[in-house]
């Protein structure tokens, strides 16, 4: 499901009848069908659009980072995720990647929260890999989470569309797998995958790039996991770069390794990572 990007209400949707016909903008014999469903449907967007209205997203620029929490947060510039900016998740073990990214969205869901509105989180899963219970245990709202399961084929034409909708707080394109299938690929043929059961990292650079150009001035952000043993012509034009390991079980290691102004880290151990 893709939702509508916020928008202000349509004056001409608001507006009353110059007719003078009825508040539902109907019939006034009630007989003609055409006018009953054009009542409907402007009943209904004027709905829909006022609701939005009533949440202001701000921009990018008057949100501080996205917190992730105390010992995260060291490890980052701006002490936070920044906010219209691609952000790779590159991880030796999709889990660590996947419990990052959901903790994202959990922050994400109450730093933007404004009175009982909270703003949507999608997590794209082409390998229906999400689990439940993880979700719930990381404090995302449910009713507020979008997950998608797109063909292979269509990944990156689904990403960029979610993206552009401007619907929501944080993407999550989970293309950990995807990344494998490539790797084994690549490791029995010598070449990069490139039928549609496997995908072909070379076109990925384009679509970051597209992804980046939806996301300026917004208050949204993009996590791409991937994987550190993944085969990758190019190297992504990605805002941020995470490598991320899990050493044990609660721990977790973080390297900002690639960063738009050049502010890359050491790898730091966050041991009461959850």
């Amino acid at each position: 499901m893709v939702l509508p990007a916020i928008s202000r209400p349509d004056p001409s949707i608001l507006a009353p009848d110059p007719q003078g016909s009825n508040p539902q903008g109907s019939d006034p014999q009630g007989s003609d069908p055409l006018s009953k469903a054009r009542a409907a449907l402007q009943a209904s967007a004027a709905k829909v659009a006022l609701s939005r209205a009533q949440f202001r997203a701000p921009s990018a620029k008057e949100l501080a980072p996205l917190s992730l929490g105390v010992g995260l947060d060291a490890v980052l510039p701006d002490g936070g995720l920044p906010w219209g900016q691609v952000i790779e998740l590159c991880a030796a073990q999709p889990s660590g990647a996947t419990s990052l990214s959901l903790l994202a969205c959990a922050r994400a869901q109450a730093q933007l929260q404004q009175g009982d509105r909270v703003p949507f989180c999608a997590f794209i899963d082409p390998f229906a890999s999400l689990y439940a219970p993880a979700v719930v245990q990381a404090g995302v709202k449910l009713e507020q989470l979008v997950v998608v399961r797109p063909p292979l084929s269509a990944l990156s034409r689904i990403s960029a569309r979610m993206v552009e909708a401007k619907a929501f707080s944080v993407v999550v394109i989970d293309a950990c797998a995807l990344n494998a299938h490539a790797l084994a690929a690549y490791a029995a043929t010598g070449s990069a995958a490139n039928d549609q059961s496997q995908v072909n990292l070379s076109k990925w650079p384009n679509v970051v790039r597209r992804l980046n150009m939806a996301l300026q001035g917004t208050q949204s952000l993009v996590l791409l996991l991937t994987n550190q043993s993944a085969y990758r012509p190019l190297s992504l034009p990605v805002g941020m770069r995470l490598d991320l390991s899990c050493p044990k079980r609660g721990e977790l290691t973080v390297q900002v390794a690639k960063e738009k102004y050049g502010r890359i880290s050491m790898p730091r151990n966050i041991r009461s990572f959850k």
